[in-house]
């Protein structure tokens, strides 16, 4: 258990990892290591799905042998499955990833694990229960396993989901004074013409900056 607890929160600080930096991002791959953690809960949430649905041959009588027996021979198509869909979902996640600001970005992709999740685990329970009434041990079953895999993305998720959101509110304002070209912090010169960095084109936010981030008043000789 500790050792599952330190792994998930390893994973939860590398999901989170990018957002150190207050800056945009123009396409996927500059995220390629969240990706790759969101493409593999997405992963897991479809092996929970092909547990379930073996659970569901199992009730219908498709599949006579007791679920703890079918868990264990199609555990490594189980496992065949999972490594699949993360090769391909993570690809496909940095390719079609919008640009956008890190903390939007991260944090609708935890939102949206988060309530997949949970739907997952809805959707589970009363499979579960129906099994345990049907089979005398229950511990292998799909559904069993596809709760606690639910149950681990929940947690994994649920910090990025709540945190996330909060740090886009409070860097919004902070992005306004940000260079479009480099990312150069030009709150000391916001009437300059040009980024003293990289020399692109600036102009100052049309809309006033709030009062805990507006640059010093300038006195009139």
């Amino acid at each position: 258990m500790l050792a599952a607890v330190a792994a998930l929160t390893m994973l939860q600080a590398a999901f989170v990892w990018p957002v150190r930096t207050i800056r945009p991002i123009a396409h996927g791959r500059s995220l390629k290591l969240s990706l790759a953690i969101a493409a593999l809960l997405v992963a897991i949430e479809i092996g929970v799905i092909f547990g379930a649905v073996i659970d569901l041959g199992v009730l219908h009588g498709s599949l006579p042998e007791p679920a703890e027996q079918i868990v264990k021979e199609w555990g490594w198509w189980m496992v065949g499955l999972v490594g699949l869909s993360w090769m391909i979902a993570t690809p496909l996640l940095i390719a079609f990833t919008r640009p956008g600001r890190v903390e939007h970005v991260l944090g609708r992709l935890a939102c949206r694990l988060f309530l997949g999740s949970m739907i997952e685990l809805l959707a589970t329970l009363p499979l579960a229960v129906l099994i345990r009434r049907k089979e005398s041990c229950y511990c292998s079953t799909g559904t069993y396993f596809g709760m606690i895999a639910c149950c681990g993305i929940g947690w994994l998720v649920l910090g990025p989901a709540i945190v996330l959101p909060m740090i886009a509110r409070r860097r919004r304002a902070r992005y306004t004074r940000l260079c479009p070209g480099c990312n150069y912090d030009m709150s000391g010169c916001l009437a300059s013409k040009r980024c003293p960095e990289c020399g692109a084109a600036w102009s100052a936010p049309a809309h006033p900056l709030s009062p805990a981030i507006a640059p010093p008043p300038t006195v009139a000789n």
